[in-house]
């Protein structure tokens, strides 16, 4: 089942079952952009500017989406803007949300909270663990009923596409700024600690940056991608012997769960380094 066969059924059913035409099918045309870089895409891109106009559906559910396009499309001014508009939108629902919500009030629980989370995420490569987090944060809320759970996972991924968009602009003291208030350890699908590596990266701080990626190393122990990201880094800040520990430590992790040719791969490194 290939996306384009997807987008030809998402488009063959639209008409019976208007969501799909309405919210599935722009979160997969992003979906298909993204996982395809250098392509334009030009039709695509048509139809998304034309569907994520307001009211089809909940401000903050349409500001990512365009944040999204925009972030891929390279326009990192349009992402800052669309950035500060969906927290502010973000801080206008908690601003009008109840103290609480009573638990004798069902109908009113599942109103408050389907409004936001009834509407569909983009779940292919626009962040790891979106799903999860989403479906961690709505068991969190259900029984409060309401969805302060949602808008801070919502708030955290907003902070990261702005900060994203300062470090292509070149301002990677004012991302370094907007990171610090992203959470750590507590969504899957969005991190500080990537971000931070690349403000240190780029402000020559390779202290933070190391620091930043060891403990999303001990988040992500078996993420070979932090492992890459990792290793970029220590060779930055000249940490040798802390790059030589790290190597060592995963060829053991590798033995485990990597296939012999990615274990030998790794291997190989290790001797390179001891060279």
């Amino acid at each position: 089942y290939t996306m384009p066969e997807a987008l030809a059924e998402l488009q063959s059913r639209g008409e019976s079952l208007p969501g799909l035409a309405a919210e599935t099918l722009p979160a997969a045309l992003i979906s298909l952009i993204e996982n395809h870089p250098g392509e334009s895409f030009a039709s695509a891109q048509i139809i998304l500017d034309r569907m994520l106009t307001p009211d089809q559906r909940p401000a903050a559910v349409n500001g990512l989406l365009k944040i999204s396009l925009s972030a891929l499309r390279g326009r990192w001014e349009e992402v800052l803007a669309g950035s500060q508009a969906c927290l502010e939108t973000l801080e206008a629902l908690e601003s009008a949300l109840p103290i609480s919500t009573s638990a004798s009030a069902p109908a009113l629980v599942l109103a408050t909270l389907s409004s936001l989370y009834g509407h569909f995420y983009p779940p292919v490569d626009l962040g790891k663990g979106l799903n999860a987090d989403l479906n961690r944060a709505f068991l969190a809320d259900l029984p409060r009923g309401i969805p302060r759970e949602y808008l801070d996972l919502m708030r955290a991924r907003c902070l990261a596409d702005r900060a994203r968009a300062l470090l292509a602009l070149g301002r990677p003291g004012a991302a370094l700024e907007v990171v610090e208030g992203i959470p750590a350890g507590r969504f899957a699908s969005v991190s500080p600690h990537d971000l931070m590596d690349e403000c240190g990266a780029l402000t020559g701080d390779h202290d933070r940056a190391c620091t930043a990626l060891a403990v999303w190393h001990r988040e992500r122990p078996l993420d070979t991608e932090v492992w890459d990201r990792r290793i970029r880094g220590l060779e930055r800040a000249g940490r040798q012997p802390e790059l030589m520990a790290f190597l060592e430590e995963i060829l053991v992790l590798s033995r485990f769960f990597l296939p012999p040719n990615q274990v030998e791969t790794v291997r190989r490194l290790v001797e390179s380094r001891r060279g």
